[in-house]
């Protein structure tokens, strides 16, 4: 999950990660349900999570979209 801390100094928004655990409930592809641990309107990270612990800055780029295809077929590239 991300907490907004306000603005740097800079005037941009100070984003920190924080770990959050969750409960999951049904898959379908790659669809997956959350049923606690988060918020409606929580801003929480899709990619690059494994490079992050509690307390390290996040910059938001939401230029790619993750898919939400409830039957993916797998693709070998």
């Amino acid at each position: 999950m991300v907490d907004d801390k306000g603005k740097d100094a800079n005037g941009q928004p100070e984003l920190i990660a924080r770990q959050t655990f969750v409960t999951i409930g049904a898959t379908r592809g790659d669809q997956v349900a959350v049923t606690s641990g988060v918020n409606d309107g929580d801003t929480i990270v899709t990619t690059g999570q494994i490079k992050l612990h509690n307390g390290t800055p996040v910059h938001v780029n939401n230029a790619v979209q993750p898919a939400n295809n409830p039957n993916p077929k797998v693709v070998d590239r």
